[in-house]
């Protein structure tokens, strides 16, 4: 969560979810990584490659989301 984010949730109590994959999916895909990284290193650079894409995208979403709560008050 970004500085504006924890301010934000402070501010009003309310916290702000959402984005393509939150903490237990990225769990998922970072553990994948592991097991995939002992059988075959090629898939085990996919799988971080998609990862490293699919939080930035998260962080993005999550950014706009509260640019806009802020915007609304």
């Amino acid at each position: 969560m970004c500085i504006r984010d924890s301010a934000y949730s402070e501010k009003t109590n309310k916290k702000i979810y959402g984005g393509l994959i939150e903490r237990p999916e990225r769990m998922i895909i970072l553990i994948m990584c592991v097991f995939f990284l002992n059988t075959e290193l090629k898939y085990s650079s996919y799988i971080l490659i998609i990862f490293a894409l699919l939080t930035n995208i998260t962080a993005i979403q999550r950014i706009i989301k509260s640019i806009k709560l802020c915007i609304r008050e």
